[in-house]
Order: structure tokens, then sequence, then C-alpha cells
């Protein structure tokens, strides 16, 4: 008796562990039993609307509150150039029928939209008041709406689309803006077309021309001839942030904004930022032995730039007097003045022109926006002074 005792005190406590365990086990099959919680949990879904756990009869319920929900966040856009329309996607039926009807148990489905003809003309109308009417007639508009409809089916919560990927290829041809730079050294046009005839300008990125025609044997001379003819190509355009020296005499083929100095040793350069997400390319063609033509070509603007120019500063010329005692009466072209006691007689060798400070401006006009005016730059011309041989003789007896 002793002996029996003495061995229930020594494994009590294992007695009492191998009987939890055994309680444990039968109240898990218990519960399995009740809930049936071996089967597999339903995985069904339209977009992020979980199913599983409602009948078939509850989806109609479900899906329309939790659709008018998703309307009512969700954000879609398209994009053109940093100008952006907002897409009411309330403007399109939710056919909760054909969805329901082409559920896939423990699949995630997809939802699936209409949109009537009225607000299918409603958002033309729409995309062509944000895009304008030509860029729009350039739209792949069916297309567009197929890839809408796609991603509403999805219950996508956010996605932006870019115009310019719905736009026809041919658009990216556009002429934007020409110029034609006459009066080049013939040596120079057969250089400069042997080097470059297209130059690229990347989106959102800053140009140089420096560093984009460094792999060139194009002569200081010759990247000012392009320099110049990108100047004025470009200030009716979005590009900002114009870095450049000008000429301080100007060459034959140069003028008034279109006067650029490149410098390769001085790092004079001309640069200038792209802040567009498509790029650009500008076309050199010969016209004459002594000319070309410069084109600017890429996707047609929605915003309206004009540059006008002002002459805001002007530099007086100073007369400068040069003694020249050959001068008298008889000289060419000689003005004679006469005192009390001296005969004066000038000739002007160089007519004095005054020099200017021209500052150059751009109007931005947006689409259904307000214009806006912005200073792009100046350029600073010296005068050209005036000089004056003269020769002063006194009066006998006077």
């Amino acid at each position: 008796m002793k002996r029996v005792t003495s061995f229930f005190k020594r494994n009590l406590y294992f007695m009492v562990s191998v009987f939890a365990v055994f309680l444990a086990i039968v109240f898990s099959i218990v519960i399995m039993s009740i809930f049936d919680l071996s089967k597999d949990v339903e995985k069904t879904s339209v977009g992020f609307i979980y199913l599983g756990n409602y009948e078939p009869n509850q989806y109609e319920t479900i899906l329309s509150q939790r659709i008018q929900q998703w309307k009512n966040t969700a954000d879609y856009k398209i994009i053109y150039q940093n100008n952006e329309y907002i897409i009411d996607i309330t403007w399109f039926d939710f056919e909760i029928d054909e969805t329901i009807n082409q559920i896939s148990v423990n699949q995630n489905n997809r939802a699936f939209f209409s949109l009537s003809t009225t607000n299918d003309l409603a958002l033309k109308t729409e995309l062509e008041n944000t895009f304008t009417t030509s860029i729009v007639n350039q739209f792949a508009y069916q297309w567009f709406i197929d890839d809408l409809l796609e991603d509403m089916g999805s219950l996508k919560n956010r996605k932006v689309y870019h115009l310019i990927d719905y736009l026809d290829e041919t658009a990216s041809l556009h002429v934007i803006s020409e110029k034609i730079v006459s009066s080049i050294d013939s040596e120079h046009v057969i250089s400069i077309l042997e080097n470059v005839t297209e130059i690229k300008i990347f989106e959102n990125s800053r140009f140089s021309l420096l560093n984009y025609l460094k792999h060139t044997t194009l002569s200081n001379t010759q990247l000012s001839v392009i320099a110049s003819a990108m100047q004025e190509l470009m200030i009716e355009t979005h590009f900002n942030g114009f870095i450049f020296e000008q000429n301080p005499t100007m060459p034959d083929w140069a003028e008034i904004g279109s006067n650029v100095r490149i410098l390769k040793v001085n790092q004079f350069d001309f640069s200038f930022f792209n802040g567009l997400n498509h790029s650009y390319t500008i076309t050199l063609e010969k016209l004459t032995d002594t000319s070309i033509e410069f084109k600017l070509i890429g996707y047609p603007y929605i915003t309206e730039y004009k540059a006008t120019q002002n002459i805001e500063v002007i530099i007086p010329y100073q007369t400068i007097i040069i003694e020249n005692l050959e001068i008298d009466d008889t000289t060419p072209e000689v003005i004679v003045t006469e005192t009390d006691t001296h005969f004066i007689y000038q000739v002007i060798t160089q007519t004095g022109v005054d020099g200017f400070v021209v500052f150059f401006y751009r109007t931005i006009d947006p689409n259904q926006s307000n214009p806006l005016t912005l200073t792009l730059y100046n350029e600073q011309y010296l005068p050209l002074q005036e000089l004056i041989e003269q020769n002063i003789v006194e009066k006998v007896g006077g």
C-alpha cells in the first residue's frame, strides 16, 4: 500500500499533464466538428471588395455600397505638359448585373462599368476644354476609354494617364518654331552640317550645348552660330533658365535676340532647362552655301507663349576729338565753324550711335488660366563712339 501511495505521489504531475492534453484534443475535435474549420476559406472578391463572408443573394447590396464609397474617393486623372484633368468617375455607371453574373468563386473578379452617350459627349467636351480641340483631335479617345474601364474594373484607387501615350505618332513631328541663319561663311556651313544635323533635348533635364557637342570638332564660331539660332527658336517656348554670353561685337550672321558667344576654353556655354516630361529635337538643314535652316520639333503646346522685347536703358555715345593738322577748308566733307578768333575744321570719321539694354519678356497664356509675363534675360549693346578729326586755325591778325 505504501508503494502505491508513493508511486502516485511521484507521478502526480505527469498524470495531470497527460489528462490535460487529452482534454485539449477532445476540445479541438469538438470545435472543428461544430465550425467545420477544416473547410477552405472562400476567396471570392471583386477588386478589393471581399465577398467570401457573404451569400450570393447579398452580393448586390454589398457591391452597391462599396462601389459608391470607392467612387467617392478614387483619384483618376490625365495629364499633358503640366496640365491635368481630373476624371469624374461618377459619370460611369456601375453594371451590377453583369458584374454579379461574371463572378467566379474563389477568384478576384472585375467590376463592369459603362459610359452613357450623354456622359461620353460631356467627357470629350471637358477634355477639349482642358487640352484644346487641336490636341484632342490627335488623341486616341476610344483607346483611352478602354484603358480607363479596364483600370476601373480592377477598382484601382489612383491612376494617372499621360495623354502623350494616346497621341498620334505624327504629333511628335510638329514644327514649333524655325529660324534661318544667313551670312555664314560657307566653310562654317560645311563644317557644322558635317558634325551635326540633329540636336536632342531630353525631358526634365538641363541642356548644355558644350556638353552635347563635346565630341565634335566644331569651332567656337560654329558653335556660336548654332547657339544663336537656338536662342531665337526657344524664346516662344516653355524652355527656361537660360545661361549664355553674347558677342560684344555682333557678327554678320547674328542679330538682336539671336546672338550667343561660345568659348570652349572659357566655358562660355548655351544652357537651359526642359521642364516637361518629353523630349524635343532641333534639326539643321542647308538652304544655301551661306545659310542654314533650324527647326524645333516636338509635341504641340496647350499653353501659348508670346515673346516681346523692349529697349529700356539708353547708353549715350561719347564724342572723341582727334587732332589732325592736315584738315582745312579743302578737305572733303569738312565742317567749318568760324569764331571771332579761329576757324574750326572738323571731319566726322565715325558717326556715334547710342548703346542700349534690351529686355526680353515671355507671356505665358495657359489654357483656362490667366496670362503671366516673365523676364527671360537682357542683352546689352555698347554705344558706338563718335570720332571727329579736328584742326583749329587761328585767324591772321585775330
